[in-house]
């Protein structure tokens, strides 16, 4: 058993392995902070729309466009911020998928050079 722990196969199959659960809690972590940058960003955009829409109900006789351009500023910077984080957490989840996909193909060739061994 130390003869196959102890083959370079069986520590580059560990290695690969805590790299695929690191980037597994990776995920996680960018997941959970897309949601913690675009919740707050989406309620400014909704606490804002309200505000000036009760500037606008206040005051009819100003255009209503000036009034609500904070508005579209905002919504544009939480769909910004709603885009590129969700960029981030596909490819944080690519990057997920592929160090799973090289560990899977890298246990396969360490279960062969560790059965070729344990066969001498």
């Amino acid at each position: 058993m130390q003869r196959v722990q102890g083959q370079q196969a069986t520590q580059d199959l560990l290695t690969q392995a805590n790299t695929t659960l690191a980037r597994g809690r990776a995920v996680t972590s960018t997941v959970r902070k897309v949601v913690v940058d675009t919740v707050p960003a989406a309620r400014a955009t909704l606490t804002r729309g309200r505000t000036d829409a009760e500037t606008v109900a206040a005051d009819v006789r100003e255009s209503a466009t000036t009034r609500t351009a904070p508005t579209k500023s905002a919504a544009k910077r939480t769909r910004t911020t709603a885009t590129k984080r969700a960029a981030t957490a596909r490819t944080t989840a690519k990057s997920a998928r592929t160090s799973a996909r090289t560990t899977a193909s890298t246990a396969t060739k360490a279960t062969k050079r560790a059965a070729a061994k344990v066969g001498d």
